[in-house]
């Protein structure tokens, strides 16, 4: 599991991807966790 800290301001639905990068599984804000799909 992958995971991203962020602040509430900073998440969104969706954001560009390069052939490099992870799928994310979570986020971690200061009002909680969010978990969702990460397979793309």
């Amino acid at each position: 599991l992958v995971a991203a800290l962020l602040y509430d301001g900073e998440l969104v639905e969706s954001v560009p991807a390069l052939p490099h990068d992870r799928p994310v599984g979570a986020v971690v804000t200061p009002s909680g966790v969010h978990r969702f799909d990460a397979r793309g």
